[in-house]
């Protein structure tokens, strides 16, 4: 069995796309912006520390997705998006926001960073 294909059929739809959503803005990302403009810090992030332009695109991309899926959404960057959902993911948009502004071969994870489920999975 393909575990990609488990994971699609298993896991919750949000958070499928909210993935899906993160993989396609950081391409994008990577062709729409220079390296530089991608590792500028374009503001401070809801840990306190320094948020570089390709984590706002990043996120921007997941908490639409998460929200449009009905999901909460707990970011490094932002902090609490509540939608009042009983489910929540806990997002850091890119974990290795500096490999990946620099465009290297692996740059780093772009995919949601955690789930968390406060009731069952519909």
């Amino acid at each position: 069995m393909n575990p990609t294909n488990t994971v699609r059929t298993e896991a919750h739809s949000g958070l499928m796309a909210a993935a899906d959503a993160a993989v396609d803005a950081y391409r994008h990302a990577l062709t729409t912006y220079s390296r530089e403009k991608l590792r500028s810090i374009a503001k401070q992030g809801a840990d306190g520390t320094p948020t570089m332009f390709v984590d706002v695109v990043v996120e921007d991309a997941i908490i639409d997705a998460a929200t449009a899926a009905g999901l909460n959404v707990l970011s490094e960057e932002r902090g609490w998006v509540d939608v009042g959902s009983a489910v929540t993911l806990v997002v850091d948009p890119v974990d290795g926001s500096a490999n990946a502004a620099a465009a290297c071969r692996w740059p780093a994870s772009v995919r949601p960073s955690s789930w968390t489920v406060n009731s069952p999975r519909p």
